[in-house]
């Protein structure tokens, strides 16, 4: 039987609701308020933003997907403005094309290529010619 599908809503989250009420004023206020410690304002933020509060809309589209609980520890907690939130929120947000997946310990293409090299120089490339049988119609008849 195939699972029923439950909206997330996504509305109800305290991201959502704040990017909802007070993302215009974090752009109107962005240049005065944020600029110099996080550079010029960037236009993906404004297009990443607008997508993610249309995110779980049926009439935007969705897919399903399931996700483990990962709410972190209460003594992670900072209280601060909510523009400083969305400032810091979307500071993290790459610009299109930027690589932000990054490889270390025995998936970086160091230790491939050093591994990669060990391997050479200790296994020799065998070839070995094996006769496969014929095939009945190829044999002919007995």
């Amino acid at each position: 039987m195939a699972g029923i599908y439950r909206p997330r809503h996504s509305e109800r989250t305290v991201l959502c609701r704040v990017l909802f009420h007070y993302f215009d004023q974090f752009l109107t206020e962005y240049e005065n308020l944020f600029e110099k410690e996080y550079g010029y304002f960037r236009p993906i933020i404004k297009e990443v933003v607008e997508r993610y509060l249309d995110c779980g809309n049926p009439r935007c589209g969705f897919a399903c997907s399931g996700f483990p609980d990962c709410r972190g520890k209460p003594e992670e907690v900072k209280r601060m403005d909510y523009l400083e939130f969305i400032a810091r929120v979307t500071s993290h947000i790459p610009d299109k094309g930027q690589v932000t997946v990054r490889y270390y310990g025995l998936y970086a293409n160091a230790h491939r290529v050093k591994i990669r090299k060990v391997e050479e120089g200790q296994h020799k490339l065998l070839i070995i010619e094996v006769e496969c049988p014929q095939s009945p119609a190829e044999a002919g008849p007995r």
